[in-house]
C-alpha cells in the first residue's frame, strides 16, 4: 500500500507543479508597473494562441487569435497597391500597406491608436523606444497593448512585423533618412506600437478586422493600455485635457475636432506630426473623416473573436448593458491568478500524500525492527 500511496502523491504533486508552469506560460503581459507609464512587460503567448487587450466602448476585453503560425491571423490584400519608386523591393519585403484601402467586405473595422506624440519611437527600440518596443515620452515608457520594433517581446505575434507606407518616406527623410534603414527599403518600417479599439464584440465569433490607423497628437487622451483611464501630463488649453479620452468611438470622432495648445507645443519637433502636414486636432486619421470613420485606410485584416475577459488579470469581464453573467468562461491563455487555488490545493494534496505515506512507511520498518528476536 505504501508504494501505492507514495505514486499518488507524486502524481498529485507532479500535477500541481505541471498546472504551476502551464500558468506561468499562460501568464499575459503585465507591466512591471500597472500605471501607464512602465518600462517593461511580457509577450501574452501561451505556445498555442496569442491574446491581446482591446477597448470595447471603455471595457477592456481579449482578442483570442489562432494559433501564431496559422497563416489566417492576418492578410494584405490587395498587396502594395500603389505605385512607388521601389515597389519591387518593398513587394520582396512586405505586402502589408498604411494609407491603401484594405478588403472591408464582410468585415468590421478595429481601430489602431497610435501614440504619434512618441514621435519616431513608436517604431521600436531602433527609434529610441525602450528595450521591450514600448514607446518613450519626456523619458517615460507608454505601455501598449502591442509594441513595435522587429523582434520585440511585446509585439503582437499575429500583426505583420514590417509594413509600408509613403507617410514613412516623410518621416525617414524628416530625419536624414534617405536610403531606408536596418537593411530595410525605403518607406519600409516595423507595424507601429499601438492600442486596439473596437464597437462591437459580434457575439464571440471568429471573423476578420480590418485596420483604421489613429495617429495620436495629444497624449492627455492616451489612455492607459491596462486601465483605459487618462491623465492629463501635458499642458492644455483645453477646460477638460482628458475629456476624449480614446476608449471609444465617440472620443476619436470628438478628438478628430478638437484643437489643443498641447498638440503643437509637444510636436513641434516631431517628424510624425510633420510629416501628417501637421494636424492641430488631438488626432489624425489619415485618409479619413469624421463621416467616414469607419473607412479603411491600411490593406491589413486580421482575425480573431472577442471574449469578455481582462488579458491582464484573466477576470471576467461584464458585457456593457447585460446582467452579470456567471457562464462567461476564461480562455486557456489567461492570467496565472486564474489557476492560483487549483495549484495550491493541488500542491497542499501532494505534500500531505506524501508526508502520510512517508509516516506509516517509517514506522512500519521501526516497529519491524524492534521486534523480539529469539536466541539462536
Amino acid at each position: 500500500m505504501y508504494k501505492v500511496g507514495l505514486a499518488l502523491g507524486v502524481v498529485a504533486l507532479l500535477l500541481a507543479s505541471c498546472q504551476l508552469a502551464a500558468a506561468d506560460m499562460n501568464t499575459p503581459y503585465i507591466a512591471a508597473n500597472v500605471s501607464s507609464l512602465v518600462s517593461y512587460a511580457k509577450v501574452p503567448y501561451n505556445g498555442f494562441a496569442p491574446v491581446y487587450a482591446a477597448f470595447l466602448n471603455g471595457t477592456i476585453v481579449s482578442e483570442v487569435y489562432l494559433p501564431v503560425t496559422d497563416p489566417k491571423n492576418f492578410s494584405c490584400s490587395p498587396r502594395t497597391p500603389q505605385v512607388f519608386q521601389n515597389e519591387l523591393a518593398v513587394a520582396n519585403i512586405t505586402w502589408c500597406e498604411a494609407g491603401a484601402k484594405g478588403n472591408t467586405i464582410d468585415a468590421d473595422p478595429q481601430w489602431l491608436e497610435i501614440p504619434a506624440f512618441a514621435g519616431m519611437t513608436i517604431f521600436g527600440s531602433s527609434f529610441g523606444a525602450n528595450q521591450s518596443g514600448f514607446p518613450v515620452f519626456q523619458n517615460r515608457s507608454i505601455m501598449m497593448h502591442c509594441g513595435s520594433g522587429v523582434g520585440s517581446p511585446t509585439m503582437c505575434l499575429d500583426h505583420p512585423t514590417l509594413m509600408y507606407s509613403p507617410l514613412f518616406t516623410d518621416m525617414e527623410r524628416l530625419i536624414n533618412i534617405t536610403n531606408g534603414t536596418q537593411g530595410l527599403p525605403e518607406g519600409v518600417l516595423p507595424v507601429p506600437s499601438h492600442d486596439h479599439l473596437i464597437i462591437t464584440d459580434e457575439n464571440g465569433q471568429f471573423i476578420r478586422w480590418y485596420l483604421v490607423n489613429v495617429l495620436v497628437f495629444d497624449p492627455n487622451i492616451f489612455p492607459d493600455a491596462r486601465t483605459g483611464k487618462c491623465a492629463q501630463i501635458a499642458n492644455s488649453s483645453l477646460q477638460d485635457p482628458t475629456l476624449n479620452c480614446l476608449v471609444s468611438l465617440g472620443a476619436v470622432a470628438n478628438a478628430m475636432t478638437t484643437n489643443d495648445s498641447a498638440v503643437a507645443a509637444i510636436n513641434a519637433n516631431n517628424p510624425v506630426w510633420i510629416a501628417a502636414g501637421r494636424p492641430m486636432t488631438e488626432v489624425y486619421v489619415p485618409n479619413d473623416t469624421v463621416s467616414t470613420l469607419n473607412q479603411s485606410n491600411a490593406n491589413v485584416d486580421m482575425n480573431f473573436s472577442i471574449q469578455y475577459v481582462d488579458p491582464y488579470t484573466g477576470t471576467r469581464v461584464q458585457k456593457p448593458g447585460s446582467a452579470p453573467q456567471g457562464s462567461l468562461t476564461i480562455p486557456p491563455t489567461q492570467a496565472f491568478s486564474a489557476a492560483m487555488p487549483e495549484i495550491v490545493i493541488g500542491i497542499i494534496v501532494g505534500v500531505i500524500i506524501i508526508s502520510v505515506v512517508f509516516h506509516f512507511y517509517f514506522s512500519r520498518r521501526r516497529d519491524g525492527s524492534q521486534q523480539y528476536q529469539p536466541p539462536a
